[in-house]
Formats: C-alpha cells, structure tokens, sequence
C-alpha cells in the first residue's frame, strides 16, 4: 500500500470531504528557516515515481514545538510517531518500505523538491524500528536516517522490513548451546541426555561450526530443543536443518522426532540409516505448534566409536507472517536526536510486490499525524493531504490541531465527509490553531434520534499552506489527531492519545481502505405515528453489522458480542428480537429494560448482519425525548467488540470494539420516517379511499411486498401482493401499519418501510348523497353570499356559498357518518349543528343569530 499520502487532484465524484481528524503538532512557519529557490507546485509535479506528493512531515527535538512538532519535540511529548500495518492471516510475504528514509542526502535540493529541509546544515537522524503483533523488536534491513544514510534511499522507497515469516535457528556457529540466529530466539537452550551436557566435550559436542552426534554403547545419545511457538505468533511451521554422516556403518540409526507437549511425548519425524551423504531436510510440523515445542535427534542403533551424525542450521520457521498489527515506530525525540531539521518520508506496505498484482495492507498512524509544507523562494506552497479517520462511536468527534499558524492568515483548511456523503463540515483556516496553539473543533450531526449511522471509514482533506511575514517565507508544519466523545482536553499527554480515532492512509489508488463498521436505526412497528401522550406505541430497532473488508471478523464468548441496550424510563423492551447468524445470549423480560446480547460468530467478509427487536414507548409529556437505546456516556451504549480482519486473538489491538452508538429517541409528536436506511422507497399512497360496507373495495399499495405490521384490515379485505381488496362486511374506522417485510431471512440488511394508515368503511346505507339548505335572517329575508361548510370526523372540510337567494347545496357527500355544519357571514353570526348524513338531506334552515 503506497501509504506515502496522495493529493487530491480534483473534486472526483463531485463531493466535499472533511477531515475529522486532529491537527496535534504541525506547526509554525519556520520564519528563522533562510528562503529557498522557488519550487514546483507540489500537487502538480510529484516527487516521486509512484505519484505520491504529500509526504509525512516530522521534526527533531530541538526544533521547539512553535515549528509544529508536539510529538517530537524535547518540550512536548518527545516520543515517536506511531503506525500499524494490518496484517491479515496467511500472507507469505511483508515488505514494508519507507519513502526518502534520509534526512538531507540530497541537501539544499531536497527543500525545494517539498521533502526533508535543514535549518543551516543538515545535523538530525530518525530511527525506524518494527515490531511484530507480539511486541517483539524485528531486525530491520537500515535503522537511521541521516545525511548520509540509508545509501540509496533519497527520493526512493527502500524496505524497511522484508520478511517471508519468524524463525528460531541455530547456526553452531559458536561451541555454545544457546546461540539464538534467528528472528525469534529458542525458548531453552539445548539440552543433553546420556552424556556431559558440555557443548564442547563428550559423544554430542559442537565442533567444526556443526552439531556432532556419536554414542559409546551406555546411556542412548540424546539432544534436544524447545520453541514458543505460539508465543511468537505461529499458526504453522516447518523444521529444517542441514545433516551428513562420518564413518558410520549400514546398522548406525539416528531419528529427528518432535513433540507438541515439552518432550512428554515424541513423534518420529525420519530415521536416518547408514550413510547420509550432506543434504538438507524440512517437514511440516504445524501440528505441533504449541508454547513448548521441541525438536531432538535420538540416537537408535550404533554410532559408537568414530561413527558421527552432522547437524547444522537447525530451524523452525512460521510458514507465514504473523497476523495482527505490526508497529512501525519513527522516532526523531531527544533519545534519537538533538537536531531541529525537517524529516519527510512515505510508508507503504504490500507482499512484496508493491502496486498492481500485489496484495496491499492498511496502514493507519494511531493517533497522531503530522503534516506540513515547504516554503518556495517567492509566494507561497501549499500541500494537500487525503486521509481517513475511522469514526465508529459517540454522537461527536474533535478535530484537534496545533500549530496551524491562523493568526498568519490564510495558512489552510479542513473538511470532512462522512461514508455516505450526506454529512459534510469544513473548517477554514480562521477555525483552526493559531501559533504554538492545540485547538479542538468539535464535529457532530451525522446521526439523528431515529438513525445512529454513517461510521466507518470518513473521508477527509487537510490542506496546509506557506505564508509570508514582513516579505519573509516561512512554511507551516502541523500536527494533527481527531478524539472520541470521552476524549479528555488537550494538550495530549502521549502518544497514541487515549479516546482517539485511528487515521488510515490511503490505497496505492488514492481510495479509502475497507473495515467493518456499525449503525443502529428503527422502524415504526405499531401505535401513533408520531407518538402521542397517554399512548403506547412501539418501534423495531435494528442493529446492524457490517464488514465490507475483504476477510472475516470474530466474536466469541464472553466479552466478544454484540450489546444493545434498552435503557428504560418508558422505554420498554417488546420482545421479537431476532438475529441474522448466530446465537441471541440474553434478552430483558418483556416490559422490562436491560441488555439484549448477541454472538453472531464469524461474520464473513462482505457480508451485513443484524440484530432486530422491539421496543414499547408511551410519552407522558408534550415533546418529551424518550431514549430507546442507552446513550453513549451512559455505558451502556450499544457496542460490537470482536476479533478484527487480522485473526489475531492473543494481541490486545486485534480486539476492536465499535460503538458505543449515538443513542436512538422517540420525541412525542416527531414522526418516525417511514424508511430506516434511506434508500427504500416510502409506502404509497400516503392515504386509503373510504370503502362501503358489503361493497366490493379495492387499493393498491406500493411496493408490493408489503405486509400488516399490527394492528387489523375490517373484515373481509385482505392485503396481498400489494392489493388491498375484498368485501368489508363490517364499517367503521380501522387503523393498522403496513411494512416492508422486517425480519432477517427477507431483510438481511435489516432496511425496511412502514406506514401507518387509517380506513373507513361507511355504514350500511352509505352512500353518496346531497346536503342542502338555506339561511336567512330572523325576519326571514335570505342571507346570501354566506361560506359554509361541512367537516367530517376526520377534520375534512367540504365548502359552499349560499346564493342570492340564501340557499346552499353540498354534492357526493358521504351518508353514513356525522359532520359539522358551519357558516360565516361578514355581517351574520351562525351557530355551528351537528347533523347526521344517512340520506339526501334538502330541507336544513340556517337562522343568524345576530346582525
């Protein structure tokens, strides 16, 4: 993965993106830095064959955090700058390689190329060190980065690490028995059985750079060592060693076994008889990966004498890479150096062929990145960096930076957008941190009360630029790291920062990696819609889980789950609860509030899988906010902690946990939207046409899959494939709620519809019929030019104007029902009546009351 950060060209596919990230330690203009020749546009004109142009930018300890290191500095946090590589299981092959691992090889020119820049002479070094997800120290192919080293690695990737897997060896090059040659070291030295127990004496004795192996006719010649393999991280393993035979004779027998349980018992792995002319021999010993694996030669038959067996390059190597999250560390603190110049390098990580072909590997700096641009000899530069922080709880974030150098104006800006797009907030360069300055922007917004959703993978823009003062270039370096909702205020006291996001660099193509993310919303299952006081409505919440990577995830019993929880104060859990794969642990008693548990298993990758069930809301208050599910800061929110992509379950980083989720509400007199996840269609219509009772009725519903959620069609109407239709054979009002269908076999993505819908049936003689009448005044003479008008129980209006004459005629009125008939007048007052419609009605006389 060419994690040496990508510019952005151009708009792409038309959205803004922001950055939720925080700028921790970038920094001051470098105003004391001597100008230098003007430069290319750095986005325009790589530096680098592969396109990369956005270099990571971090400084040396005695450059004073005013210059935008916090990390670095001796008066700031004075540590390293953290990345992880997400090694997935079964990968043959890492190559991580670092971008222009030097600071200054090529002097004076490298500034103006928008890379590693000295204040005076180049006098700093940068230490890169890797360790594997077990916290082991691996022996890396250059350590420093100086003026004059790594040879070759100016304007070039050059590996830092290349390894096909551990190993454990020993090469005898040394009368020793606990030479460690290998990546990881034996867990034992060798130990002797039937003889001296010297190295350098005796039947079995190192000599020559070999392991020599003879018998006097006692004790049987034994030796023997032991490996952690599964300490180290192993998942297979291959035994090799090199073997030959001196003077031996047709009967001689030696054997190699292994054992799986600290020599406690043995398997045979080969026998050697008689001569062995020098060869080499492996075998697959992945069935006896365990804490104490060992491996001895045993001697069978004969080998008295001068009778030898030769052992060299005795290893027991992991047939892969060990999965999980391998720390790549660049550390420019007081413990590496005391310079003050500029260090700008790249990252990427791949199986050894890095682009196309190759297999690339997330990278993600945890928690805080560093940025920053070099000053041209007139005008000024800015760099434009693409990142993505991974948003996957609370209700807000922060975007915290240092050192952006606002108060020198325009000195750059920041935006954000979450996985949808349908969330953006940018943040000009007035918004963020004036010199030698942490500030914190908080960002929220992207969830509401009925859908806590876009996490994942955000998509942000951080561009940086020079600036001039009093004619002077000066360029800008920054820091930056974006916080959870628990985050405490700056500045922060490590690194990584505690409550922080990890910031993921971009594909080889410039796109946001793939990782699994979690969302909760509801859909309206029963009740008033919105929800009224005094009544009882209920809505189906739906959690969902989605790994979009390209390997699975694991939960497992006990912490390992998913939680939600139904967090009471009327809020009630209803029951229903149903899941997509897996097993449901727990649930609360009906009525009652608690947590529901779920252990989905191995969730595979590219796959969505939810938990559904029902939660019972009765408001008691006007506009009252009811939390359905717990709030974040509660404890309680709703969280999915598993094994991530890599598979590692003994390392502490494999276990991520998503959530807690933003809290989902009921507000009383809010409506619910009628789809969960936006891209379903509403129900339509948005109201039914009245029936007759034994009338033939028919309504079409859209979309046709729709069900009754609750509630009941009058007798004799079914709904089916989208057609509600039939005989009513009882009238009346009926309320009900149509839906999508919500469940885990028809919906896996658990995105649905709902719509809660009223049908009236008219009465036995209904019909339509006519209304009419007249109004007059109390002597009698007509009143014309009235409005009059006639409502329904539902508050539907029908209108009529009384003419010169006074009369008034409503048509195609329902019978059957009750109305209230009204009238205004501009000089006339009328009293409002009740009528009754089950027949033409042609004789109502509409008396004012007053003039």
């Amino acid at each position: 993965m060419k994690h040496f950060i990508k510019p952005r060209y151009g708009s792409g596919d038309g959205r803004t993106y922001l950055l939720c990230l925080v700028l921790s330690a970038v920094g001051l203009g470098f105003a004391f830095f001597d100008s230098q020749p003007a430069s290319a546009d750095p986005e325009r004109s790589p530096f680098a064959s592969t396109g990369s142009s956005a270099p990571i930018v971090i400084a040396g300890s005695g450059s004073g955090t005013a210059n935008g290191d916090y990390v670095s500095d001796g008066s700031g946090l004075n540590t390293q700058y953290r990345f992880f590589v997400e090694v997935p299981q079964g990968l043959g092959r890492l190559n991580v390689e670092i971008f222009d691992a030097d600071v200054g090889i090529g002097g004076a020119t490298e500034a103006t190329a928008g890379r590693d820049r000295a204040r005076g002479a180049f006098d700093s070094s940068v230490n890169y060190s890797v360790f594997n997800p077990s916290g082991q120290s691996r022996p890396t192919q250059f350590v420093s980065g100086n003026a004059s080293l790594p040879v070759g690695s100016d304007n070039a990737w050059l590996s830092l690490i290349d390894s096909t897997g551990d190993f454990t060896l020993d090469q005898f090059g040394t009368a020793s028995y606990s030479n460690n040659n290998g990546f990881i070291n034996w867990s034992s030295d060798w130990i002797e059985t039937g003889d001296n127990g010297s190295p350098t004496s005796g039947q079995i004795q190192i000599t020559g750079g070999e392991l020599r192996i003879r018998d006097n006719g006692g004790a049987v010649s034994i030796i023997e060592r032991e490996a952690n393999l599964t300490g180290s991280g192993f998942s297979s393993a291959t035994l090799s060693f090199a073997c030959r035979t001196q003077n031996v004779e047709a009967g001689d027998q030696i054997s190699v076994e292994v054992s799986a349980n600290g020599g406690t018992s043995w398997t045979t792995l080969e026998t050697f008889t008689g001569t062995v002319a020098a060869t080499t021999r492996s075998y697959d010993i992945s069935g006896f990966v365990a804490a104490n694996t060992r491996v001895r030669f045993i001697q069978i038959s004969g080998y008295t004498g001068t009778d030898s067996f030769f052992v060299d390059d005795v290893q027991i190597k992991a047939d892969t890479i060990q999965s999980g999250h391998w720390e790549i560390r660049v550390d420019m603190s007081a413990a590496v150096t005391s310079g003050d110049d500029l260090n700008a390098f790249g990252l990427r990580a791949h199986d050894g062929t890095a682009g196309a072909g190759g297999t690339e590997l997330n990278i993600y700096a945890d928690s805080i990145f560093s940025l920053g641009v070099n000053p041209p000899a007139s005008g000024t530069n800015s760099r434009s960096y693409t990142l993505f922080p991974y948003i996957t709880s609370g209700c807000d974030c922060g975007i915290n930076e240092f050192d952006y150098d606002s108060n020198r104006g325009n000195t750059g800006d920041i935006s954000l957008s979450s996985p949808s797009g349908s969330f953006t907030q940018a943040l000009p360069s007035s918004s963020l941190s004036p010199d030698n300055t942490w500030r914190r922007n908080s960002i929220s917004g992207w969830t509401t009360d009925s859908r806590s959703a876009d996490y994942g993978i955000w998509q942000g823009t951080a561009d940086i630029r020079s600036y001039l003062v009093s004619g002077q270039q000066n360029g800008n370096y920054a820091n930056l790291y974006i916080n959870r909702f628990a985050s405490s205020g700056n500045p922060p006291t490590a690194n990584p920062v505690t409550n922080a996001f990890r910031i993921y660099l971009p594909t080889d193509i410039g796109t946001s990696p793939a990782k699994p993310y979690l969302e909760q919303d509801m859909v309206h299952f029963a009740g008033p819609n919105p929800a009224i006081v005094g009544q009882t409505t209920v809505q189906r919440i739906v959690v969902r889980l989605v790994n979009p990577s390209s390997q699975s995830i694991t939960f497992t019993l006990p912490d390992k789950v998913v939680r939600s929880n139904v967090p009471g104060g009327n809020a009630a859990y209803g029951g229903n609860a149903q899941v997509g794969q897996g097993v449901l642990i727990s649930e609360p008693a009906i009525g009652g509030n608690g947590d529901v548990v779920w252990n989905p298993g191995v969730v595979a990758a590219g796959s969505v899988t939810v938990l559904m069930y029902d939660v019972v809301v009765t408001p008691i208050s006007s506009g009252q906010r009811i939390p359905v599910t717990a709030t974040p800061a509660s404890g309680n929110g709703t969280f999915a902690s598993f094994i991530d992509e890599t598979g590692n379950f003994a390392q502490n980083r494999a276990t991520y946990t998503l959530g807690p989720l933003c809290e989902l509400a009921v507000v009383e007199a809010v409506s619910i939207p009628f789809s969960n996840c936006g891209a379903v269609n509403s129900i339509d219509p948005a109201t039914l046409q009245n029936g007759v009772q034994n009338a033939a009725y028919s309504q079409a519903v859209t979309p046709a899959n729709v069900e009754i959620y609750s509630g009941n069609l009058p007798a004799g109407l079914t709904l089916n494939a989208g057609i509600i239709n039939g005989t009513p054979t009882q009238y009346g009002t009926f309320t009900f709620v149509v839906g999508t269908p919500l469940n885990p076999v028809s919906a896996p993505d658990g995105c649905a519809a709902s719509r809660l819908y009223t049908l009236t049936i008219l009465g036995p003689t209904a019909g339509l019929v006519s209304v009419s009448g007249r109004l007059v005044e109390q002597n009698g003479h007509a009143v014309p030019h009235a409005v009059i008008t006639l409502t329904d129980g539902l508050g539907n209006i029908r209108y009529a104007r009384s003419n010169p004459f006074g009369y008034f005629r409503f048509i195609d009125v329902p019978s059957g029902e009750a109305y209230i008939l009204s009238a205004e007048h501009k000089r006339f007052t009328f009293a409002s009546e009740l009528i009754n419609v089950s027949d033409p009605i042609d004789h109502i006389l509409i008396v004012a009351l007053n003039e």
